[in-house]
């Protein structure tokens, strides 16, 4: 984690408190998951290259296929995500079907 990355000093303000309120708590989880947004002014949300490379290479793997893709790709700049909708924060936010939440239970509050 980059402690010098605007959302995360933002949330570390928010997370340091003793007493949160219900909006401090929606207001962590709008920095969640914006934090781990690949997102650009310009294209909106993307793909990273590397990681499109990674994905393919580790799949090949599977099937004994991996070196062979890792020397012959070439993924030479990143790709914006191939949705159907809004490509601002905003937007995105505030439709539910680009927005996933898990609920959790913790193994020490049982």
């Amino acid at each position: 984690v980059d402690r010098f990355d605007p959302i995360v000093r933002e949330m570390s303000a928010i997370t340091g408190k003793r007493k949160k309120t219900d909006e401090d708590h929606e207001l962590i989880s709008h920095l969640e998951w914006q934090g781990g947004l690949y997102f650009d002014e310009v294209v909106g949300p993307y793909l990273p290259g590397d990681n499109v490379f990674k994905s393919l290479v580790e799949g090949a793997r599977k099937s004994k296929d991996g070196k062979r893709i890792e020397q012959g790709l070439i993924i030479e700049h990143d790709e914006p995500a191939g949705i159907q909708g809004p490509r601002d924060l905003a937007g995105l936010w505030a439709q539910e079907n680009f927005v996933f939440g898990v609920r959790r239970r913790l193994a020490w509050r049982r």
